[in-house]
């Protein structure tokens, strides 16, 4: 990341509020600033702020509005009466795996903050959001239940028509490769569009370069289950509702790159061992083989005693068979609370969140 100075910055609403930063007021690379109507941390209730201004926000309902030279570069409107939550004494946190310019419209991606500071109000300035806990419409389980009721036979029980095993879990549809279309994964979370198992059971397989048939062969999902698959989809295609210690994005992804990537060892195509592609890293070690032990998954969702990378990067690798030497390769190993949060990270199922 790179500093910022918000010199300029206009913030205002739908109504009379605005405001617009003057003077230098940086906000340091990966870091925070706190707008404030009042400085004084011995009557705001303990807030450090960095630029106090005259801006105001309602609680039932409000409009912000974030905008440089005229231009509006993010924004977001809420509305008690349309499922958003307000609690007295807690600010309105933005679920820090949501921060999108589009995600952040949703009344589901805020949730009220649950971190104490100062006098005792809820919210966290100068850190990063609370994690909001998600609840999604549908989770695998009710999508296997369709499974079972429409697919039994040919990919249930024991039918792997197509080489497609629908028995086999959750990671052998999501964001897996069709064997019909192998430029479409089977499902593609959050979007139905590029998703050809959507495509089989709807009927529009054909017009995205597919084979075969209409999915059920001889039959169909009825309304409700492709209502309840299409949301599934368009929701992310979760996996379940549990809520995780660690997001892949925001706390793996950075040890990644400042051990792993930004050394040049594993940061191109044909690199170390096959090399990573640092956008795709995800779909390069979850559930992919390992080049040194190709029994062994360079990360196994939910166990990392079989995860290749995990056992190279704490030094245990060659007790499973593994060659060479412990990650990083001639610098410092990692730290036992980098270790630790990686090895939660895949025990609680490596989600790609």
């Amino acid at each position: 990341g790179v500093d910022l100075d918000l010199d300029g910055l206009e913030i205002y609403d739908d109504g009379s509020e605005s405001e617009t930063v003057t003077g230098s007021t940086t906000v340091a690379a990966d870091s925070y600033v706190v707008i404030c109507v009042n400085d004084d941390v011995f009557t705001n209730g303990g807030a450090d702020c960095d630029y106090e201004g005259s801006f105001n926000l309602a609680n039932a309902a409000d409009e912000l509005y974030l905008a440089y030279d005229g231009t509006v570069f993010d924004s977001v409107l809420w509305d008690t009466a349309a499922d958003w939550t307000v609690d007295a004494g807690a600010s309105m946190s933005l679920d820090p795996d949501l921060l999108d310019a589009d995600l952040n419209d949703e009344a589901d991606a805020w949730c009220s903050s649950t971190s104490s500071y100062g006098d005792g109000d809820l919210g966290t300035p100068q850190g990063a959001n609370d994690t909001c806990e998600v609840s999604y419409s549908y989770v695998y389980s009710d999508i296997e239940a369709i499974w079972a009721a429409d697919c039994s036979g040919c990919h249930t029980g024991g039918g792997t028509s197509g080489n497609l095993d629908l028995d086999a879990g959750y990671s052998s549809v999501v964001d897996t490769p069709s064997d019909d279309l192998a430029s479409m994964d089977l499902i593609e979370p959050g979007d139905t569009a590029t998703s050809y198992i959507w495509h089989k059971v709807s009927g529009t397989h054909s017009k995205v370069g597919g084979a075969g048939s209409t999915m059920p062969l001889g039959g169909s999902l009825s309304s409700a289950n492709l209502a309840i698959l299409e949301t599934w989809i368009d929701e992310g295609a979760p996996e379940s509702n549990d809520s995780y210690t660690y997001s892949f994005y925001d706390d793996v992804m950075p040890i990644i790159t400042a051990n792993c990537t930004d050394y040049g060892c594993h940061s191109f195509t044909g690199g170390a061992n096959g090399g990573y592609l640092e956008a795709d890293a995800y779909g390069e070690m979850v559930d992919v083989a390992s080049s040194d032990v190709p029994s062994m998954d360079r990360i196994e969702p939910g166990d990392s005693a079989n995860s290749y990378l995990f056992q190279k990067i704490s030094g245990t690798f060659a007790k499973v068979g593994g060659l060479g030497a412990q990650m990083p390769l001639g610098y410092t190993a990692l730290s036992s609370d980098d270790l630790d949060l990686i090895q939660t990270w895949i025990d609680e199922g490596a989600p790609e969140n």
